[in-house]
């Protein structure tokens, strides 16, 4: 005889008709239904809000630093181009130093050569006074 092979079957467990619900469960029910969905709903804007306040953050953040590298490169420049108007005042500064000596020496030198000029001509002047009175008396005499 052939062996025989055990089948197992599973048994449906049974189901037993739902009894009627009572209508306070059912109020109750509905009510933890809408609870739910509002927690849900208040979860759910918890987190946009977090995230909108960790991105206004980070913008906020983003915004300073940029500011602050904006700073600095303006402070670089305006001390960069400070630095430059310095150099070019210091400059046209000596130059115009320089520029006041030389016509101060040149002034002096042309008041000097004048001073001279003048007191030869007064030399020359008295001399001929003096050969013109010489010669007025000689004329005057004869």
């Amino acid at each position: 005889m052939p062996a025989r092979t055990r089948v197992s079957v599973k048994e449906k467990p049974r189901v037993e008709p739902p009894l009627p619900k009572d209508p306070i469960e059912e109020v109750a029910e509905e009510l933890h239904g809408h609870v739910k969905a509002v927690l849900r709903r208040l979860q759910s804007s918890e987190r946009t809000l977090y995230r909108a306040a960790d991105a206004y953050q980070k913008k906020t953040i983003d915004g300073l630093e940029s500011i602050g590298r904006r700073h600095e490169k303006e402070k670089q420049t305006l001390s960069k181009e400070w630095k430059q108007d310095s150099d070019r005042f210091i400059r046209d500064a000596r130059a115009a130093r320089a520029a006041l000596n030389s016509q101060r020496k040149l002034r002096e030198n042309d008041t000097h050569q004048m001073q001279e000029a003048a007191a030869t001509r007064q030399h020359l002047y008295q001399k001929a006074i003096t050969s013109l009175h010489a010669l007025q008396g000689q004329l005057t005499q004869d």
